[in-house]
């Protein structure tokens, strides 16, 4: 049984990545629909905030589960902190880059697209100085 349950979580965990690196590639996709369209499309941000809450929030609340944070690989809540950051730096640019494409202007489209690289490059080097003076602790902050 107990077997079982490890096989479970693991599978759960590779779910969670896996909601973990299709969300940012989707919202890349979003941001591409924006520019071949010429027109504003959905943010799905909140969607997957709302989908990645209810898949993280029982691996750091379930102790077998989190188990697998800091015992088995301890690098795997560093990473899943930041691709969580990614994903809402992403989807605050794609909400910059729908406002910029709800007015059919070119002067428009170009100055919030200059907007929202400089969001992401400007939120993106403040997470890594973010990070580097405060380190995300191994394990969801559990010492083992």
């Amino acid at each position: 049984m107990e077997k079982l349950l490890k096989i479970l979580a693991w599978c759960y965990m590779g779910l969670v990545l896996f909601l973990l690196v299709i969300a940012p590639i989707m919202l890349i996709s979003d941001m591409r629909a924006v520019f071949r369209s010429g027109f504003a499309t959905m943010n799905q941000l909140q969607t997957w905030l709302i989908l990645l809450g209810i898949f993280l929030a029982p691996t750091l609340l379930i102790p077998g589960m989190r188990r697998l944070y800091y015992e088995k690989i301890p690098c795997l809540f560093a990473i899943v902190v930041m691709f969580f950051v990614n994903i809402i730096i992403l989807g605050i640019a794609v909400m910059i880059l729908n406002h910029g494409y709800s007015v059919q202007n070119s002067d428009r489209h170009t100055l919030f697209t200059i907007i929202m690289i400089a969001q992401i490059v400007g939120c993106r080097f403040l997470m890594s100085i973010y990070f580097h003076k405060k380190r995300v602790p191994y394990g969801g902050g559990m010492n083992g």
